[in-house]
């Protein structure tokens, strides 16, 4: 049976100016996918301004961590609203069998499928003189 868990937040709804990183989180290891979605309300910034999202996984419970998602790269001049859905197959078989970690720097719109380790966190990374954006990453476990 498919069960749906209440949404829990990564990033509250809120306006930054800089990078900045989650707290962590632990996931069930029981987790079929993760749904994450990013709620964009306000890109307060100029043009060469970036939004840049990423989830991650740690090995060892939050020293190490690993991009498993670039959810989206915002420019400071584009929409002022914007959604954003990633969904992550924790069940997929993996795609590739050796890689190397790689820690915010995973390209814009890729999505890793596959096993992840159940430590999560999200990273913001913004970037630009005047650089302001308002959202949410929340996301969603099924099981």
């Amino acid at each position: 049976m498919t069960t749906l868990t209440p949404i829990e937040t990564l990033f509250a709804a809120g306006t930054r100016l800089a990078s900045e990183e989650s707290a962590a989180q632990n996931i069930p290891r029981a987790t079929k996918s993760l749904i994450i979605f990013l709620d964009l309300t306000d890109a307060q910034a100029a043009h060469g301004d970036t939004l840049d999202m990423y989830v991650q996984h740690s090995p060892d419970h939050g020293s190490s961590w690993d991009d498993i998602a670039h959810v989206a790269q915002i420019f400071g001049d584009g929409a002022d609203s914007l959604h954003k859905l990633a969904t992550i197959d924790c069940e997929a078989a993996v795609e590739s069998e050796l890689r190397a970690m790689v820690d915010k720097s995973l390209l814009a719109g890729s999505v890793l499928q596959g096993p992840i380790f159940p430590t999560i966190r999200a990273a913001c990374v913004i970037a630009g003189a005047t650089a302001s954006f308002t959202f949410a990453l929340t996301y969603q476990i099924i099981h």
